[in-house]
């Protein structure tokens, strides 16, 4: 298989569906430079749905067997322009690269703190045309590797942050960090802020965007002092390609768009379902987290079911992830209740909303291409496999 394969169907179905069959409507306009798009889901049940083939076109991963093809806490997967796969290996903190039929090529990265080591990698990003960017959490620095695994140069963000997260790198070798802070207070629960701030190549400060709210936290009726969120509460969600990102702050259906500086550029709203909480979504919460559990971790649980408070509406959405061309995908958010398929809206560049889409339940995806989704699945014996999933339309 070709990642780059000329029939891209994503791209496919968005830009070959006339725009009056994508919606029932959708409006736009312009606010102090800033594109408002609507859309109006009235007619969405016509959408085409995009949907993963049964079986993936790759599939790595072992219980026994040589080490570079056993995974422990895998934290990143994608494709890289070269027709490999990038695997980021938390567990043995080293980055593992596959070519596209699933192949063992090369790792780079080891355990320590010295050049080219790491603590915590999360995240990976191709930077440039020849190198990889590997996000450290413990370290709060990139590592920068060319393609063939060598180190090159470590880069970290000159402002102190307290809990920095990384969200992605632009065309110019600038990066976007977020800075999640929170206080927790001695009784109840208080918001925590999400700061967004962008970095040179080098690391130095450039410019800093929105603050954005990363929930409510405050000290659980727990006796082990656990901090914790109210049920169902949400934090904002981002995404970003080399040339925008997104956020979504999931307490309206809406998305905003921004540049590498932080100015808004878009919004794209659509209209969802009913938000409302009932009774039975709560105990299906706390049910859900009792399966499996010791009796004692239950009896915990159930103290914590009756101090613990609940949001007032579900998050409008989980997950962002963009795609290759422009194209976001929104995840449509799990209610504890629900099963099968975890559901996503599409939308084309221009915020249109162009298609519904499908993943594996069990599939925790990590990154969408042209024509496939990348993610982390568990066998039934728990073993951690990264497969990539041809899409197709149906």
């Amino acid at each position: 298989m070709n990642w780059k394969s000329v029939v891209i169907i994503m791209l496919s179905v968005c830009s070959c569906i006339p725009s009056d069959s994508l919606t029932t409507s959708y409006t736009e306009s312009d606010s102090l430079g800033i594109r408002i798009v609507s859309n109006n889901l009235a007619g969405d049940n016509d959408l085409p749905t995009i949907r993963l083939d049964a079986e993936p076109v790759v599939d790595v991963g072992l219980v026994e067997g040589p080490e570079e093809l056993r995974f422990f806490r895998v934290t990143d997967a994608k494709l890289v322009e070269n027709d490999e796969l990038l695997v980021v290996n938390a567990g043995t903190q080293e980055v593992r690269i596959f070519n596209r039929a699933g192949a063992y090529l090369r790792s780079f990265g080891r355990e320590g703190e010295g050049p080219g080591e790491f603590r915590v990698p999360t995240r990976a990003f191709v930077w440039g045309s020849d190198s990889v960017a590997v996000w450290d959490y413990r370290l709060r620095r990139m590592s920068v590797f060319t393609l063939d695994g060598a180190f090159v140069r470590h880069v970290r963000p000159e402002l102190q942050a307290v809990n920095p997260d990384i969200v992605g790198v632009f065309d110019d070798g600038s990066f976007l960090v977020t800075d999640h802070r929170m206080e927790i207070p001695t009784s109840g629960f208080a918001d925590a802020d999400l700061t967004f701030v962008r970095y040179s190549p080098n690391g130095s400060f450039l410019d800093s965007a929105d603050v954005y709210s990363a929930g409510r936290y405050g000290r659980l009726d727990d006796p082990g002092g656990m901090v914790g969120s109210p049920v169902f509460s949400a934090g904002a969600v981002t995404t970003a390609s080399s040339e925008r990102y997104w956020v979504g702050a999931r307490l309206t259906y809406e998305i905003a768009a921004y540049e590498p500086s932080g100015r808004l550029v878009q919004l794209v709203r659509w209209s969802g379902p009913d938000r409302t909480i009932s009774s039975a979504d709560v105990e299906a919460f706390w049910e859900d987290r009792k399966r499996g559990a010791s009796d004692e971790s239950r009896r915990r649980l159930e103290r914590m079911s009756q101090g613990t408070p609940v949001a007032q509406q579900f998050p409008s959405h989980g997950r962002v992830f963009h795609a290759h061309g422009g194209i976001i995908w929104v995840q449509m958010y799990r209610r504890p209740t629900d099963t099968g398929a975890n559901k996503y809206w599409v939308f084309d560049s221009e915020g249109r909303l162009v298609a519904r889409a499908e993943t594996p339940e069990t599939l925790r995806v990590t990154s969408i291409g042209s024509d496939c989704v990348v993610g982390i699945e568990l066998d039934g014996l728990d073993v951690e496999h990264v497969r990539v999933y041809h899409l197709s339309e149906r």
